[in-house]
């Protein structure tokens, strides 16, 4: 009696566990199913979400705890691999719920509204205010001039007043189409910790690019210099009232002056050229 009073016992183990991995598995479902409704707002279904997905796990931990007791009940085991399965897949789309920023920043604009299917358009505009940048569009003619590090000095139209500073930070390696015309698209960083009003995201203003700068140099007139061969320059320096041609060598140069490395003292006096009078 005692032994078949033992094996019935089993058997009921067996058959409880069995119907408590089914609830288990049960209540995974069902959490799949609250997933799947709408809710009134975002933030409602992310809550009921996780919630379903809270209460579906701890059923699966006590349908483990049941089963300890009949771990060679292969039904059991199948039934609570089944019941994980359905948790695991609960889990991910909870987590498919929730829209996740792949960087710090500012949401600048909420393009979506509630129960609107997402697609291609973009939902939410973030930006990182924390490093100001600007983008420029130079004409083509200055490819040669423009490089990564280069210094910027920026006036923006609505802050007339004041210049920020900053360099070039990225120089787009083709061409584009832009303002009617072929540009070199230019990324550039500026300081915004100055004293004074803050530029804010879509202002335009005036910007210099500076390819190449002196100090203390030594500058003649644009038109003073003349270009012998690729390469050589002179100019006409005047020597007891007649202009002798003296060989240089240029610098940086502009569409108004030219930067004299050697060749010239200060105080030598140059001519442009021979200007007829009446």
């Amino acid at each position: 009696m005692n032994s078949s009073f033992c094996l019935e016992n089993g058997h009921v183990h067996v058959q409880g566990a069995q119907i408590q991995v089914q609830q288990a598995q049960l209540s995974v479902q069902q959490a799949q199913d609250a997933l799947e409704e709408e809710a009134a707002t975002i933030g409602d279904q992310i809550a009921v979400a996780q919630r379903a997905v809270t209460q579906a796990e701890l059923n699966l931990q006590q349908a483990r705890l049941n089963l300890l007791s009949v771990m060679d009940t292969s039904q059991a085991e199948l039934n609570l691999r089944q019941a994980e399965l359905n948790f695991e897949a609960a889990r991910r789309r909870s987590a498919d719920t929730a829209i996740i920023a792949p960087f710090a920043g500012t949401i600048l604009a909420v393009s979506a509204s509630v129960g609107q299917t997402a697609g291609t358009t973009p939902l939410i505009t973030l930006a990182n205010l924390d490093q100001a940048m600007i983008e420029l569009y130079l004409d083509e003619s200055d490819i040669a001039s423009v490089a990564v590090g280069n210094p910027i000095s920026v006036v923006f139209d609505a802050l007339p007043e004041q210049t920020f500073t900053g360099e070039v930070m990225y120089v787009d390696p083709q061409l584009i189409v832009a303002n009617n015309g072929t540009t070199v698209r230019t990324l550039a960083s500026i300081e915004t910790d100055l004293i004074g009003t803050q530029p804010v995201v879509g202002m335009n203003g005036t910007v210099d690019v500076i390819g190449g700068q002196a100090q203390n140099a030594l500058l003649v007139p644009i038109e003073a210099v003349r270009e012998l061969s690729p390469g050589q320059f002179a100019v006409f320096v005047m020597e007891n009232g007649e202009p002798k041609l003296t060989f240089v060598e240029v610098g940086l140069r502009d569409f108004t002056f030219a930067e004299i490395t050697s060749g010239l003292q200060v105080g030598d006096i140059v001519t442009t050229g021979i200007v007829e009078t009446q």
